[in-house]
């Protein structure tokens, strides 16, 4: 099935004013007082409404209860905005719950387009918890509720092997519990930490909720106790000792030392929280030796990040075990041919670029993770990639923007770029620079969503694609979603149980911070293109023709080099060409608006497309009508015998439409 859409946006003209109504109700307080509808208008001028067009007054309402769903009075909780990442705070207050476990905030200052969301988080130590959240105006947000537990006092000792005191050791403690929101791998995570004095007593507010604890202290091992049983009448003690050494060189193939690499061990046995403390560290030195300390019974997984001059270079992990308090000496770390990403990330807005985290993962030669920081100045260096080797590189999200990654078209090995991340795959050695992450403020689509008669369907998926984004509407089937911006994006509602495509709407594009309104509703026409021989290239300048192709397959790419979404998918085609071509599929793209020759010329040789490119010489609206295109850039595949088999592909959908074709002949 396809679908009939109404496609509205939020425009004024001839001086009409529509406008967008959002209300806020909020019930908490005693005799469930209306406070606050939040109305916003588009603006006057005929624009599309924006993001930066949501103003306040906002009226938020966070409710705070116990595991067991009991409201908690008195609890501060603290509102802020825009995050410390993204600029200093506009809104810094804390408010305390009422008797209904409900704490108000009454926002008149704000900046959605700096950070759409206000986050809130617990501002009290008489309770235990770690709620922190973002919730959005732009997204009809206000209210959230908090988990969270009463407090206790409790005091740690901690003991050398002597059995002196511990000034200045550190103690972190957490708790497993199956109620609190906010839960990850099943762990409630930075409950709360603490530093020893000079008597070696840490003294905590924290819940006795099946604790565990992580110790540690400067020259000696650290500890982990899980599950401990808490006293109230004296301090729980915590013995620590010196640890053992892992010792070794790093070497290249030749057997010569390699220096400054830089090395980490993780207890593997240890690794669930992924805390530094668990991690040993050191530094290659001019001979290429190293010296790991303090390690503790266990299984460690060494790695080693090259530094200059040998970024380029890639070492295998390697696994080593203490037993019974034995220290390991020889360990050889051989580093090999690697690679090397450089780029940089930027924004016009006012975003911090500096310290962002970028994840590294490779599943191929060997399974290794690692992350690293932008520099001051947004700039980046991703070192030791695996020669030949398979993986992603993911860029830290900020909350509210879309990151973009490009990169120089001259490296098809990175087989991918999915928004914030570049999958690589059979990666030569060597340097690669280039990339450019870029920050976008996020837009966002809103509507509901019907069946074929019209009635609204709740509780459905909503999927948006390409990223795989996934929303839900509500008992009104209304939903809302976030949106990449300038780029070519598709709604899908799926069904659970057959996780089949029920609504899939044509492509469609929005500008940086741009709202719009989109109903989806199920309808029976298909396209008229599909199950017919493919039109001919007339009015069209095109070096090619459908029987140079006979026997194979043809993908069809309409396109705007002006542009930047249709820019990418000639790209990402280029990239992908060989292995079409491996599948018998043969690629054509068509300039679908007027350019210049010699600068369209310039651009396909500049970033090595190698299939044939014709540009439209006739009318282009007729031209583009009769192909059935709709929106730039539109894909069209064809089975072997030249019949449309599929339109208005994504890149993603390409693979799968093309096997299905070839199952469709047999």
């Amino acid at each position: 099935m396809s679908l009939t859409m109404n496609y509205r946006r939020q425009n004024m003209s001839n001086g009409e004013t529509k406008r967008s109504v959002k209300e806020s109700i909020f019930y908490g307080i005693a005799a469930n007082i209306l406070i606050a509808v939040l109305c916003v208008q588009a603006a006057s001028d005929g624009s599309p409404k924006t993001i930066e067009s949501i103003k306040p007054p906002f009226v938020f309402s966070i409710k705070t209860l116990t595991p067991d769903d009991k409201p908690l009075a008195g609890v501060k909780v603290k509102c802020v905005h825009p995050r410390s990442q993204q600029g200093r705070a506009i809104v810094d207050m804390v408010a305390d719950s009422n008797e209904q476990g409900v704490a108000v905030f009454n926002v008149t200052q704000a900046d959605i387009a700096q950070d759409r969301y206000f986050w809130f988080s617990l501002a009290d130590d008489n309770f235990i918890g770690n709620p922190y959240v973002g919730i959005s105006p732009v997204d009809n947000q206000y209210s959230y509720t908090f988990r969270i537990m009463p407090a206790e006092q409790f005091q740690f000792l901690f003991l050398d092997e002597k059995a002196k005191p511990i000034p200045d050791a550190k103690l972190w403690l957490f708790s497993d519990h199956p109620n609190f929101p906010g839960l990850e791998r099943g762990v409630f995570r930075a409950a709360t930490s603490a530093t020893t004095d000079d008597r070696g007593i840490a003294a905590v507010t924290f819940a006795q909720v099946a604790t565990n604890i992580v110790a540690s202290a400067d020259g000696l091992a650290s500890a982990f106790i899980r599950g401990a049983s808490l006293p109230k009448d004296r301090p729980y003690t915590i013995r620590l000792s010196p640890g053992c050494t892992i010792s070794g060189r790093v070497v290249n193939a030749e057997n010569k030392p390699v220096e400054n690499a830089k090395l980490s061990a993780t207890n593997k046995d240890l690794i669930m929280y992924y805390m530094q403390q668990f991690k040993l560290e050191a530094t290659s030195d001019a001979n290429g030796g190293f010296v790991l300390e303090n390690a503790q019974e266990g299984t460690y997984e060494i790695q080693a990040l090259m530094q200059p001059p040998y970024e380029t270079m890639y070492a295998k992990p390697v696994s080593v075990k203490i037993e019974d308090n034995n220290s390991v000496s020889g360990v050889k770390i051989l580093a090999q041919g690697g690679a090397m990403l450089k780029g940089r990330y930027v924004t016009r807005h006012k975003l911090r670029i500096a310290d962002r985290t970028i994840y590294i993962s490779t599943s191929s030669p060997v399974r290794k993770n690692w992350e690293i920081k932008t520099k001051d100045d947004g700039s980046f260096v991703v070192s030791g990639l695996p020669q030949n080797g398979r993986g992603t590189i993911v860029f830290t999200m900020i909350s509210g923007y879309h990151a973009s990654v490009t990169m120089p078209s001259a490296y098809p090995f990175f087989r991918s770029i999915e928004s914030n991340r570049i999958n690589f795959d059979a990666l030569p050695h060597g340097a690669y620079e280039g990339v450019q992450v870029e920050f976008l403020l996020m837009g966002r689509a809103a509507g509901r969503v019907f069946d074929s008669s019209g009635e609204p369907m709740p509780g459905k998926r909503l999927v948006v694609r390409p990223g795989a984004w996934i929303y839900r509407t509500n008992d009104k089937g209304e939903y809302t979603a976030n949106i990449p911006p300038n780029e070519r994006v598709t709604l899908e509602v799926v069904d659970d149980a057959s996780r089949g495509i029920i609504v899939k709407c044509e492509p469609f594009m929005i500008e940086e911070g741009q709202i719009i309104e989109k109903d989806l509703k199920v309808g029976e026409e298909s396209s008229k293109l599909v199950g017919q021989p493919l039109p001919a290239f007339e009015g069209i300048d095109i070096d090619f023709y459908t029987q140079q192709a006979d026997g194979r397959m043809l993908l069809v790419c309409f396109w705007d080099m002006q542009q930047r979404p249709s820019r990418n998918c000639i790209k990402q085609l280029a990239g992908l060409a060989g292995e079409l071509k491996q599948q018998d599929v043969t690629v054509i793209a068509v300039q679908a608006s007027k350019v210049d020759k010699d600068t369209l010329d310039e651009w396909m040789k500049k970033n090595g497309i190698d299939f044939p490119v014709g540009m439209i010489e006739a009318d282009a609206e007729e031209t583009r009508f009769m192909w059935g295109v709709k929106s730039l850039p539109w894909l069209i595949l064809t089975n072997r015998e030249h019949v449309v088999t599929a339109v208005n592909l994504n890149l993603s959908e390409v693979n799968e439409q093309i096997q299905r074709a070839e199952s469709e002949k047999q």
